[in-house]
């Protein structure tokens, strides 16, 4: 005391900082014990932080309020300083800097559109995804920038999360820009926290997998009411070919001398009919099968009919 200025226990590096920039804003020069004072001119006091050394050699962080010392008169008589410690608030606030950008990173890798809303629907929050969104930002209410979620499920969902305190799960169709979502929505301390995954290709998927299969139905079911008709189609003509064949057994067994003519005709015959149920055969596998990817040709209806 009565010995040293202040100064003796601050960071010469952050004296000149500090003086460099009031010099820039006061547009003059600033230097020495000026450096804590002049700022005291402009709003009647000072309040900063700075690193004090202690006499040990270790350091700490410190918020210095710089306010005058005045007579009745207004004399200016000194200052008056208090210092707070605020070392393991810094600290404190270091590291839960760093564990938000270690969340926000994780939340930035994510496929999901993120955001956080407040107790009173105020967003505060949103990832790059959901920066993407028509009608996102930060500040703004979530209904007036989202109106077409009002009145429906995603309404009484939300709603529900937030008044309940309680997760909820759900799909939702928003029609502004025409696509699905899957939601899935947490309370947290501020509010909610909402996690939006575009499902719009696998619902037309679904839908696709979904019609293919109503047509495997139609077709199983068409089979089912087509198999007494084609019972009789297929059983004609093997009846035929049974009975030319047994003709030509009977003849070769009669040991009787047979013509040719009456071996060609019974043989044309199960040619023939051999023939119409090959075409009836592969007919029905051509309807059974998947035949969505083939080429469309034109065709005269007349010959189909």
């Amino acid at each position: 005391i009565g010995k040293h200025t202040p100064m003796i226990f601050h960071l010469p590096q952050e004296i000149q900082n500090r003086a460099a920039a009031l010099s820039e804003f006061l547009k003059r020069t600033v230097s020495g014990f000026e450096t804590f004072t002049a700022s005291i001119g402009i709003k009647d006091y000072d309040q900063s932080e700075w690193t004090y050394l202690h006499k040990d050699g270790h350091s700490l962080r410190v918020s210095l309020a710089l306010n005058k010392l005045q007579d009745e008169d207004g004399t200016l008589l000194g200052y008056i300083g208090l210092a707070v410690d605020v070392t393991e608030k810094c600290l404190a606030q270091k590291k839960l800097a760093a564990a938000y950008a270690q969340v926000d990173e994780v939340l930035e890798c994510t496929s999901d559109s993120v955001m956080t809303l407040s107790h009173d629907w105020t967003m505060l929050y949103g990832n790059s995804n959901a920066m993407k969104l028509p009608g996102f930002k930060v500040g703004a209410n979530y209904w007036s920038s989202f109106p077409a979620q009002l009145s429906s499920q995603a309404e009484q969902c939300l709603r529900s999360a937030m008044t309940d305190r309680k997760e909820v799960h759900y799909e939702s169709y928003y029609s502004p820009d025409e696509r699905w979502y899957r939601v899935q929505a947490y309370p947290t301390a501020e509010g909610l926290s909402i996690f939006f995954s575009d499902i719009t290709e696998d619902k037309k998927l679904q839908a696709q997998l979904a019609s293919e299969q109503a047509l495997r139905n139609v077709r199983i079911e068409a089979l089912s009411n087509m198999a007494g008709g084609l019972a009789h189609e297929i059983s004609n003509p093997l009846a035929i070919i049974h009975a030319r064949a047994s003709n030509l057994s009977d003849l070769a067994a009669s040991g009787n001398t047979v013509s040719s003519d009456e071996v060609l005709k019974n043989c044309d015959s199960i040619l023939k009919t051999a023939v119409r149920a090959t075409t009836i055969l592969r007919g029905l596998r051509g309807f059974g099968r998947e035949a969505g990817k083939d080429p469309f040709e034109p065709a005269s209806i007349y010959e189909i009919v």
